[in-house]
């Protein structure tokens, strides 16, 4: 089975500012803390390998695991182009637009409509495709912590979902997903996230 695992908390997810493919930004004290829960509920699966992207985020996630790792750019997130860096006050300010335009675009069907500068939700696609089969080749589980756009792509991938439904899968830091084949056993899940009272 794929366990498929977004990265902790950034100052950029807490600020809501976009990070994409271009920014490599590290995990907060809420995100270490996030990876540390991860860590402790799964800290003894018998995971056969684990792979992350190329950006610092996905490695911090899952450094405490002892496995064998693999970094992938081909996991890295989504590139948001002219929106990297920038606050929702600043895209507006600089008459950028905002995402919503680009999704709400994927979501009806013109999945290779890309932000000045980016990736569309086809060149994530594609570059997922890529890996598919090295993911796939394992006999036992196997973990890929990844992004938010990314792993929505990528769950629509594993699923035969049309990426034009790729907001079926929503997730927050540390959400994960656990698909056999086509099916999905673990659905969007943060039950290792101890909430205090």
């Amino acid at each position: 089975m794929l366990y498929i695992l977004r990265h902790g908390q950034t100052d950029y997810n807490l600020k809501r500012i976009t990070q994409g493919r271009g920014v490599n930004s590290e995990l907060n004290a809420a995100g270490l803390a996030q990876a540390q829960a991860f860590h402790a509920k799964y800290n003894a699966h018998p995971f056969e390998h684990i792979y992350t992207s190329s950006l610092i985020r996905t490695h911090q996630t899952v450094g405490a695991f002892t496995q064998p790792k693999t970094a992938l750019t081909e996991l890295d997130e989504i590139s948001w182009g002219v929106f990297e860096g920038k606050s929702e006050v600043e895209r507006t300010g600089e008459r950028l637009g905002d995402i919503s335009v680009f999704i709400n675009r994927w979501n009806s069907g013109e999945v290779t409509a890309k932000v000045s500068g980016g990736e569309s939700a086809q060149d994530v696609a594609d570059r997922l495709l890529s890996i598919l089969p090295q993911l796939r080749a394992h006999t036992n589980d196997i973990l890929v912590c990844t992004h938010g756009r990314t792993l929505r792509i990528l769950m629509c991938l594993l699923t035969n979902t049309p990426l034009t439904a790729q907001d079926k899968f929503p997730h927050k830091n540390t959400s994960l997903y656990v698909v056999d084949q086509t099916k999905v056993h673990t659905f969007n899940d943060l039950g290792h996230i101890v909430v205090k009272p």
